[in-house]
């Protein structure tokens, strides 16, 4: 009986639509306006029959066109933390998650020594300010206090920004010194060895480094540096990228002073607003897509066609961007025994150490130059063991430290120049340019320090490969690498009349293709071809 209902219905409102007896348009409601309730029925179940259904053509209209829903851009959640409040809790709580080492929960912090100006209250005024900026910039803000008349331990901040899911943590403080000279600002993040989130290492740091050169270009105070510590509960209990902020030292009378004034505060908000920016842009820059230049890539892969050797080979074109990289039989683990090269790496890790006020510049300048110039091997090991305060594992550790804070992931000193420990020091050419490339735009530690560098590479003696490559007024800094049967390599920036280009090269077991100084020689030549051309 319900079949049958279902037929005369569908046929008497086939009747009336083409009598021109349309059923009345639809009652538009306005926003807000409440749709009248109606009974709930079960719907019909109506078998098909093809007889009865009619040719919908001439009957339907046109849909109309619809504007595309275009989503909003996400918006980065940022968590502030005004570092201490009024009343310290000197209770304990975990260094980190399952630490059995203590820390105080939280203290009152410093105050300015000839303002009086206490911590607290500065920290939470700039953080204020800072949420302002960033709301102004389309930033969604978690404050995590916004009184001073809270008791919120370290460890609790840190479970607030990650709770929220937070896209960076900034944790913002004042500094104090005994010595009333000291002034300037400086960041901290967690070291790459964290027992508890050294995954969020390359994040932090990258925080840490946009967060300090945004301040410090804002307020023109003295640059002090990134300290690298675990021993910050703020830090270790984060699950999100984390930095603390010292703003300036309240026992510094010019400093304190500054940090007192409502202009100057409202500079280092700006600041950190666009160290902000600044980090943002520097992770989607590093999800963007790498665009090849197909031209060398063709004259790299056919470079390479019927060798035996292990080779490496990265080439990027400094004006577009544009990479092309090849390798031959490469080890699983992207490992290429580097020989030299690796004392790239030691130049930078000195070089940050002097930023840091750790050595000073007439204490490394001369050993630098000589390992990059003549690769003095004496120099290099001189150089590690200073690093390490007179212990050479110390300071191979500190320049595996420096690698990584690079995102270079294939390398590793091992062992001093020259020492039979069983073990090998590794590159790999992506690495090279890495550090290349930070030393070329001047991010190598910093603008001067990345100038120093350059220009011990272009000092380099060792001129048979990459340079015998490319006409002889061409400037090139670069880094040669040699060890007996194992490994040859030259890699470096060259300074090219219609663009510059980073090109590096690798090769182990070099004397099964007998002669890779001069497959190097005739690679360079065939980049030089392509990219000046």
């Amino acid at each position: 009986m319900r079949k049958r209902i279902g037929i005369f219905s569908s046929i008497l409102l086939l009747c009336c639509w083409l009598a021109g007896c349309h059923p009345a348009e639809p009652e538009i409601l306005e926003m807000g306006s409440r749709v009248p309730e109606l009974p709930l029925l079960e719907p019909e179940v109506v078998e098909p029959n093809p007889v009865s259904q009619p040719e919908e053509v001439g009957l339907s209209k046109e849909p109309e066109a619809q504007e595309p829903i275009i989503p909003e851009p996400e918006k980065h959640l940022i968590a502030i933390d005004a570092g201490h409040q009024a009343k310290g809790d000197y209770s304990t709580e975990p260094i980190g998650p399952g630490a059995s080492e203590q820390k105080a929960k939280v203290s009152s912090g410093t105050q300015g020594r000839f303002t009086g100006l206490a911590e607290y209250e500065l920290n939470l005024t700039v953080a204020t300010l800072l949420r302002e900026e960033l709301e102004d910039r389309g930033y969604e803000v978690l404050m995590i206090r916004e009184s001073n008349d809270v008791s919120i331990s370290n460890m609790e901040r840190a479970a607030m920004a990650n709770e929220a899911g937070a896209d960076a943590f900034i944790r913002i403080h004042a500094n104090g010194s005994e010595d009333p000279s000291v002034n300037g600002i400086m960041t901290l993040c967690m070291t790459p060895g964290n027992p508890y989130n050294s995954v969020l290492y390359p994040q932090s740091r990258a925080l840490a480094d946009a967060l300090l050169d945004g301040m410090v270009e804002a307020t023109g105070a003295n640059r002090q540096s990134v300290w690298e510590t675990d021993t910050m509960s703020g830090i270790n209990h984060a699950q999100v990228p984390v930095s603390i902020v010292e703003m300036g030292y309240m026992t510094n009378e010019t400093e304190d002073h500054n940090l007192a004034t409502a202009a100057y505060q409202q500079k280092l908000a700006e600041g950190m607003a666009n160290g902000l920016d600044q980090f943002f842009a520097g992770q989607e820059d590093s999800n963007a897509p790498v665009q090849t230049d197909s031209a060398l890539q063709q004259a790299l892969d056919t470079a390479l066609e019927g060798l035996s050797s292990r080779w490496d080979v990265y080439v990027e074109d400094l004006t577009t961007g544009e990479i092309a990289s090849a390798a031959h039989q490469l080890p699983a683990d992207g490992k290429m025994v580097s020989a030299s090269l690796i004392k790239l790496f030691i130049m930078g890790a000195v070089y940050e150490q002097v930023e840091a006020g750790m050595l000073t510049e007439s204490q490394v300048d001369a050993d630098v130059h000589s390992m990059i110039t003549i690769s003095d091997n004496s120099a290099s090991n001189r150089l590690t063991k200073l690093l390490g305060g007179g212990d050479a594992a110390k300071g191979m550790a500190v320049v595996n430290a420096f690698a990584k804070s690079l995102g270079c992931e294939h390398t590793e000193l091992n062992r001093l120049m020259l020492d039979d420990n069983g073990l090998q020091n590794y590159v790999s050419a992506a690495d090279c340019a890495a550090i290349l490339k930070a030393i070329y735009t001047g991010t190598c530690v910093n603008a001067e320090y990345s100038a120093t560098m350059l220009e011990h590479l272009k000092g380099q003696q060792v001129n048979n490969r990459i340079p015998a490559g490319v006409p002889g007024d061409t400037i090139v800094a670069h880094k040669t690498g040699d060890l007996s049967g194992l490994s040859c390599g030259d890699v470096g920036i060259v300074l090219g009349p219609e663009r510059d280009y980073i090109i590096c090269v690798i090769c182990n077991d070099p004397y099964t293709d007998g002669g890779a100084a001069a497959k190097i020689v005739e690679i360079s030549q065939q980049v030089y071809a392509v990219l000046q051309s």
